[in-house]
């Protein structure tokens, strides 16, 4: 009896067995059944795929893309510190006093102008009713997280995985002890509470650091579950798995790609943390 265990076919004559192994339909299946997830490896043979996984070559490949993918993140948060370092402080200081001084000026003639008066609300609202909010360094210092959170972003991807982690912790708290507020869901406009302060988050640079803040967590977390699998390497179902993981906890390779995750995080963020005016205002 010659079985194809990928189509699910059998047959007595090896004549047919060897024309269903040329046919469109198993080549086209074959190609899902036995293709590395990893690199481009295609075999006919699922014993070839086992070995190919569990080879040398195959396992160089997966450590080498969790070392240039971590490298390649903490590069970037290197590099956004360094770029912190090296602001002038004198021109943010000249920026925030402009601010300040045009508000004044706009004030008088635009009583009605809606835009001005819900900025100022939240300004109000956030430096009076949530003044003794927790610190967005504080709060994700504190953030403890266990491998039902990498289950869940293994199964779900990296967008959801990381946005769970975040949405679970925030809803975990008051809203006037909430460390990141959003005062404008279609532009992604957040505010984020600092030591001393709360800021508009231009440009989300801090929201940026605690998505990237939250990936490290994960990354962690995937060291300790390689200590509770003693041996995966060994394992076809654990290195399938171990994989899988690598995926979700990494995302996109390309800027690209990670700028596109980062983007759809935080509108889920948005969603939960969104300030509404009429209870500001009132």
């Amino acid at each position: 009896m010659y079985n194809c265990e990928c189509c699910n076919y059998s047959t007595e004559k090896k004549c047919n067995y060897n024309r269903h192994l040329n046919s469109k339909k198993h080549i086209k299946k074959i190609n899902l059944c036995n293709k590395c997830p990893l690199c481009d490896y295609v075999s006919h043979r699922k014993e070839n795929l086992k070995r190919h996984l569990k080879s040398g070559v195959h396992k160089e490949l997966l450590t080498n893309l969790a070392f240039l993918q971590k490298n390649e993140m903490d590069d970037k948060i290197i590099g956004n510190l360094k770029n912190e370092k090296n602001d002038n402080i004198n021109e943010n200081l000249k920026k925030i006093l402009l601010e300040q001084e045009n508000l004044k000026k706009m004030i008088p003639k635009s009583s009605g102008n809606t835009i001005i008066n819900n900025k100022l609300s939240i300004n109000v609202f956030l430096n009076t009713q949530c003044k003794d909010a927790m610190s967005i360094q504080d709060f994700l210092n504190q953030l403890q997280f266990s491998l039902d959170d990498l289950t869940y972003t293994k199964n779900n991807g990296y967008v959801e995985g990381i946005s769970n982690m975040f949405v679970k912790e925030l809803e975990n708290l008051d809203p006037k002890e909430r460390p990141i507020h959003c005062s404008d869901k279609k532009r992604l406009q957040f505010y984020v509470k600092t030591p001393n302060k709360w800021e508009k988050d231009d440009d989300n640079t801090n929201i940026n650091k605690a998505i990237g803040n939250v990936q490290k967590k994960q990354i962690e977390l995937m060291y300790l579950w390689d200590k509770q699998n003693p041996g995966w390497e060994n394992n076809d179902k654990l290195i399938m798995e171990r994989l899988q993981i690598a995926k979700s906890v990494y995302g996109g390779v390309s800027n690209i790609e990670r700028n596109k995750e980062n983007k759809q995080i935080k509108k889920i963020i948005s969603e939960k943390i969104d300030l509404d005016i009429n209870i500001i205002t009132n």
